[in-house]
């Protein structure tokens, strides 16, 4: 940014310096680490770029985009939407999916390839093409708490795992 400038805007939004033009961006995502704000970001793809293993991401809006996460995070939807698929990669790798409402994607929600654990817990997901979670690979251990899958070709399609735990999971209307 220019020296000197001094720009307002209404919180949630930040001013960013791109190819010459200043613009105002919604803020879609914060990172924290613990309880300490560590930056925002308009896209998830670009906060988990700045995020530090560990960190927490947290939705500030609703949010429709692929991403790939390959470091150990939590995203926590904060009850927002989620439309698109969290890809998940790296042997050493443990990610945790929280207080996501997935809707109306066309793969599964979260897929993953080679990873050491995933859990997911307190999600909703209605209206994905395929379904909710594909770990492949050697996903070594699975946990899936408290969440509701409708509408779906597949609830959960788990290969070459070891251990799975599964408490309170309902899958509606789902085909496979």
């Amino acid at each position: 940014a220019q020296a000197g400038l001094n720009v307002v805007t209404d919180p949630g939004f930040t001013v960013k310096y791109v190819d010459g033009t200043y613009k105002v961006v919604a803020n879609m995502v914060k990172v924290l680490n613990g309880d300490t704000e560590v930056g925002t970001y308009a896209t998830l793809a670009e906060a988990i770029a700045a995020a530090s293993a560990g960190n927490t991401i947290q939705f500030l809006a609703d949010i429709t985009e692929d991403v790939t996460i390959n470091k150990d995070l939590t995203i926590d939807g904060n009850d927002k939407n989620y439309t698109g698929n969290i890809s998940v990669k790296g042997s050493a790798v443990d990610v945790i999916v929280k207080n996501v409402n997935f809707i109306n994607g066309t793969g599964y929600a979260i897929t993953t390839n080679t990873i050491k654990s995933i859990t997911v817990e307190n999600c909703t997901i209605n209206d994905y093409g395929y379904g909710f979670l594909y770990a492949n690979k050697s996903t070594p251990t699975v946990v899936v708490k408290n969440v509701e899958v409708n509408n779906a070709n597949y609830g959960m399609h788990w290969v070459y795992g070891s251990n799975a735990t599964l408490e309170d999971v309902t899958m509606t209307n789902v085909v496979y």
